[in-house]
């Protein structure tokens, strides 16, 4: 989610605060890992209510919660590009369920 409205920050970092294991799960996922990079902005300090030592704090600092993933210009060209894509896609899974849960939303 790119600069998801407050609510919604709100509620995923409540989720993190509140599932560390399960946030832990999604950004030590090896599939996704492999493939994107978590990227945006962040806050500089703690945002309002979480401690300075939070184990999930640079996580929590996030704006941001998206990743990207590079192609090769190559890639553009594949006559299964829309399965090349797909298969890639399948790897956020992990991350697209966990904001979902957060917003109360079906994955």
């Amino acid at each position: 989610m790119w600069r998801p409205e407050t609510k919604a920050l709100k509620n995923i970092r409540e989720l993190i605060d509140e599932a560390p294991s399960a946030w832990n799960k999604v950004k030590t996922n090896k599939a996704l890992n492999a493939e994107f990079e978590f990227v945006g902005d962040s806050l500089v300090n703690a945002p309002r209510g979480y401690a300075k030592d939070h184990t999930n704090l640079e996580d929590l600092k996030r704006k941001d919660f998206m990743v990207v993933s590079s192609l090769k210009e190559d890639d553009l060209y594949r006559k299964d590009l829309a399965k090349f894509i797909a298969t890639k896609y399948k790897k956020t899974v992990p991350l697209m369920r966990f904001l979902c849960e957060a917003q109360q939303v079906n994955f």
